[in-house]
């Protein structure tokens, strides 16, 4: 989908340990997103990217934002 191909190149940085790139992308597309789970996605990265950071109070507003946002993936609200 399209959104699969927009968010691979955020998956590239990551992957590759640019994590603030990956930061600034996983915000460009929380800010662009108008699918709930594109919101979430965006989020969650978001979330991972500051605790790879060490940006952790970061990681815990990115956490609660995701637990806040009612997703329904049992794992992703283990994790945050």
């Amino acid at each position: 989908t399209g959104v699969q191909t927009c968010a691979l190149p955020i998956f590239i940085q990551y992957r590759l340990k640019q994590y603030e790139k990956a930061l600034r992308y996983y915000r460009t597309l929380e800010s662009v997103a108008e699918v709930k789970e594109n919101i979430v996605l965006a989020q969650a990265g978001q979330m991972r990217s500051s605790f790879r950071l060490n940006d952790y109070s970061s990681t815990i507003a990115m956490a609660n934002r995701v637990l806040e946002s009612g997703t329904s993936d049992k794992d992703l609200q283990n994790e945050a």
